[in-house]
């Protein structure tokens, strides 16, 4: 889970193409744990972080479009947990300056075994920290806006300990898991206020899976959507508890997908559209991903997983 090397090597390759009417300037940027210097050319850019604090390993990375964040952490004897602290290295990809975030702050116990935790940039000069944690015996998210000096700014409840929290051009926005019932409940936030850093919730509301009683909700995914907004995944499966024991319909649908929209600036989602459905009697289909499509057609690629032992026949 740690690379245990602490020794990160930033290269920002820059190559210059000449023409007679214009100068082009194409760049890439390679994080390399074990690069040396006959790898680097005269006309590279090469930036070296060696980590100052003894016992730090390297937890994970997040390349922005300025910056180069490195995530280290103290390992536990567990390797499914990390020590209560959180420390954070920002390198400015064109400058190599490095900011230096030892946040002074005891993470709680819930957000570090197992490790819940994460980080997301939100605004130039802040980042969201956010992590599980129980007040009053409910386990929850919990958030923090932390400035790149290492100032926590302000603290937030986004919502239960399983959501989803994800960067949009409007904000941030936490989407809660399905409750029992389906509902899903999601909050909206603002960026953070430039000066104080102070973010508030733009608005809120709910997801609902549709009502068909005789099917139950499995799993759900979120994603984003082009326009800043979000898209909402359902899987139903057919409950035959719940259905009727006196006919059997060789039509019916064991497994159905739904999916809702959340468009920028708007306060209800759309209406379940029903996206796929099945007779087969499966033993379960899981949800991978829905990413937006690059080919010169408009929509989502989903890809999904579906396991198939059960046998259809007359005595099923």
């Amino acid at each position: 889970m740690f690379n245990l090397k602490v020794l990160i090597t930033f290269i920002c390759l820059i190559s210059i193409v000449s023409s007679v009417s214009s100068q082009y300037i194409s760049s890439r940027n390679i994080l390399s744990q074990n690069a040396s210097s006959q790898d680097i050319s005269p006309q590279d850019i090469s930036f070296i972080y060696k980590e100052p604090i003894d016992g730090l390993k390297l937890y994970t990375t997040l390349l922005t479009h300025d910056y180069l964040m490195i995530w280290m952490a103290f390992e536990d004897e567990d390797p499914e947990c990390m020590l209560p602290y959180f420390h954070l290295r920002i390198i400015n990809k064109i400058t190599g300056q490095t900011n230096y975030i030892d946040l002074n702050y005891t993470l709680p116990a819930e957000a570090v075994c197992p490790i819940n935790i994460d980080f997301l940039p939100v605004a130039n000069n802040y980042i969201l920290l956010y992590y599980a944690k129980t007040t009053n015996g409910i386990k929850g998210k919990h958030g923090m806006i932390i400035n790149y000096s290492g100032e926590i700014m302000s603290e937030i409840y986004l919502g239960n300990a399983d959501g989803y929290v994800a960067l949009s051009n409007e904000g941030f926005i936490n989407i809660e898991k399905p409750d029992e019932k389906g509902i899903s409940a999601w909050h909206w936030y603002s960026s953070p206020n430039i000066e104080t850093g102070e973010v508030v919730e733009h608005n809120s509301g709910e997801f609902h899976v549709p009502n068909l009683p005789s099917y139950t909700l499995v799993d759900s995914l979120n994603f984003n959507l082009l326009d800043g907004g979000f898209g909402f995944l359902y899987i139903l499966k057919y409950d035959e508890t719940k259905g009727s024991p006196v006919t059997k319909d060789p039509n019916l649908q064991y497994w159905r997908i739904y999916v809702s929209f959340l468009k920028v600036k708007t306060d209800l989602p759309t209406k379940p559209s029903l996206l796929y459905e099945t007779t087969q009697k499966l033993n379960n289909i899981t949800l991978k991903s829905c990413t937006l499509t690059y080919y010169h057609a408009e929509g989502y690629i989903c890809v999904m997983t579906l396991n198939n032992t059960i046998t259809n026949n007359n005595n099923s």
